[in-house]
């Protein structure tokens, strides 16, 4: 009777930890997931602002240049706003991590 206690006890140890495991690396998956996704979305941004490789001849140089400008403006904050993203899932891993080991 007590090796069938034991042996019960022992698999739900084991599954209590595979599942552990199994949900760290599905929000893992997940988290990675979502940053992909994001870094898709930025990067179609970009290229939508950018437009088409050649400007259009009959606007004048100065009007380029403001385009540009804003271009860059626009490129500068989804370049911090991607730095923010990566930062804010790291500190959630850190915090998941140090909430997981208590």
């Amino acid at each position: 009777m007590q090796l069938i206690i034991n042996e019960v006890v022992a698999f739900f140890v084991v599954a209590m930890f595979a599942s552990f495991a199994f949900g760290i690396f599905m929000g893992i998956g997940v988290s990675a997931s979502c940053e992909k996704a994001f870094m898709d979305k930025i990067r179609h941004q970009q290229q939508v602002l950018s437009g088409p490789s050649n400007p259009v001849p009959d606007k004048p140089a100065s009007e380029h240049g403001r385009q540009d400008d804003r271009i860059d403006k626009i490129l500068a904050r989804s370049d911090a706003l991607e730095a923010a993203v990566r930062s804010l899932l790291a500190n959630s891993a850190r915090t998941s991590d140090a909430g997981e080991s208590r």
